[in-house]
């Protein structure tokens, strides 16, 4: 007899993932708490290797699963531009943050810091950067898309985000990593190349990780000016106008009017309450 592969589904995503989630995050728990940095790596290998084994068990095609092949300059150069329009976004969303949990977010940022600090660059560049990039979006990007079938697009991109967030096991860092899981997520959607979002997320890690060891001081929330988050909602509001230039570029000519006519008046009306939620938070200072 014949096996069936169990077809993907909302039922099929949500036990993939609440089943790997939990043996992941388990397994992180047991392996950094005993061999520290070590462990980080073991972590990180844990996660690729339960997303292969998942997709053997369920007699999943590797190539339709974690599609690789080589990308588009024109897409790279857009997972770049959504990397910036993300993370300007990721900004505005830090600073109201801070303010809400000044305690709190100063413990995490200072945590990161000592965790990269710990070890030298290039070993901090290879734990920190190349595997989370690259065994984080194989389960993310990889197995847990593949295994959700939702009618519309968003609806996995907001449940992957969502489970992005969680993944971190950091209340602090749920928003922004739940940002940028959104955006990587849609970058996969479109994309339809694990490559491409890998690539946003070394880019992402290892220039944090550059950052923290020319200035230590860079992820420690200290004392903020009481500009900076109006600051930072006029930089953000100019993400929706880097967001849909870098969504542009994942996709085909042919797919780019459509992608346009969809979204420039959404790009334009948030860029306008972006700017005006900005001016009040200046005058409100």
């Amino acid at each position: 007899m014949v096996k069936q592969p169990i077809e993907p589904g909302v039922k099929t995503g949500f036990f993939v993932s609440g089943v790997t989630m939990t043996l992941a995050i388990l397994f992180a728990v047991v392996l950094q708490k005993r061999w520290g940095m070590a462990g980080v790596v073991l972590t990180q290998l844990n996660f690729a290797a339960l997303s292969l084994l998942t997709a053997h068990f369920f007699d999943w095609d590797f190539k339709v699963v974690f599609p690789c092949k080589p990308p588009r300059l024109a897409q790279l150069l857009g997972v770049l531009i959504l990397w910036l329009g993300s993370n300007l976004v990721v900004s505005a969303v830090t600073q109201i943050l801070v303010r809400l949990f000044p305690a709190g977010m100063a413990f995490t940022a200072e945590r990161l810091s000592e965790v990269i600090g710990s070890v030298s660059l290039p070993k901090a560049i290879v734990i920190i950067g190349v595997l989370p990039a690259v065994c984080e979006e194989i389960f993310h990007r990889g197995l847990l898309l593949y295994s959700f079938r939702f009618k519309r697009q968003w609806h996995l991109v907001v449940v992957l985000a969502v489970i992005f967030g969680i993944f971190h096991v950091n209340v602090y860092r749920f928003l922004p990593t739940a940002v940028l899981g959104a955006v990587l997520s849609y970058i996969m959607v479109k994309g339809r190349n694990l490559v491409l979002p890998i690539f946003f997320h070394l880019f992402n890690n290892v220039l944090g990780v550059l950052l923290i060891f020319a200035d230590p001081s860079y992820s420690t929330v200290g004392e903020i000016p009481s500009t900076s988050l109006s600051q930072a909602f006029y930089w953000a509001a100019l993400a929706p106008l880097f967001l849909l230039l870098g969504a542009r570029l994942l996709v085909s000519k042919e797919e780019r009017g459509e992608l346009t006519n969809r979204a420039l008046w959404l790009t334009g009306l948030a860029m306008l309450v972006l700017y005006v939620t900005a001016n009040i938070l200046r005058f409100a200072q």
